[in-house]
């Protein structure tokens, strides 16, 4: 296995354990393009690690950690990918268009995660029994010398097709400066 010690510990399902303090560098993932065939969860190609659309055989443990590599690898087309519709609709995020949402995300509440230099998972959150609704946060640092930022990702379990049982970014919510978050939306 190549892969840096903290991301071996994620593999296991222990990255709770790491300290809070561990950042993940930016290094360029490997996209995963999905062939024709099953639920479209094929990896095609040599050890990809970057799954580009949003498909039931990704666990919840990985959704974010494969959403924040595509957003440090400037893969805004991933991330756009693994949105919900309704989060797509949104008159800030383009009214579903890619190209406004695109033209605008520098200046979003995704413009610190775009790029990013490191980044932290905080531990996944279940909502009511883990079925449906979940939410993680993310500490993210722009630079090695900047202080970080949290985002609280709120991830919903497609119900229908072409996506059914895949999970899907809701909304993410951006941390006060001095970190907490408070969900002035409506969440769930």
């Amino acid at each position: 296995l190549d892969q840096e010690p903290a991301m071996l510990l994620y593999w296991y399902g222990l990255l709770a354990l790491a300290p809070t303090s561990s950042r993940h560098a930016a290094s360029p993932p490997r996209l995963i393009t999905m062939s024709g065939s099953g639920d479209g969860a094929e990896p095609v190609g040599d050890g990809a690690d970057l799954v580009r659309a949003c498909c039931a055989s990704v666990p919840l443990p990985d959704v974010v950690l494969n959403l924040i590599r595509a957003l440090q690898a400037n893969e805004l087309r991933t991330f756009w990918d693994w949105t919900h519709e309704l989060y797509r609709g949104r008159p800030v995020n383009g009214h579903g268009d890619f190209d406004v949402f695109a033209a605008r995300a520098r200046h979003s509440e995704l413009g610190a995660l775009l790029g990013c230099s490191y980044f932290s998972l905080e531990p996944l959150n279940a909502v009511g029994d883990g079925e449906r609704l979940a939410t993680q946060v993310v500490r993210v640092w722009p630079s090695e010398e900047a202080s970080g930022r949290r985002f609280l990702f709120q991830l919903r379990r497609e119900m229908r097709p072409p996506y059914n049982g895949g999970w899907s970014v809701w909304g993410i919510i951006v941390s006060d400066s001095d970190g907490s978050i408070q969900d002035l939306s409506g969440g769930f």
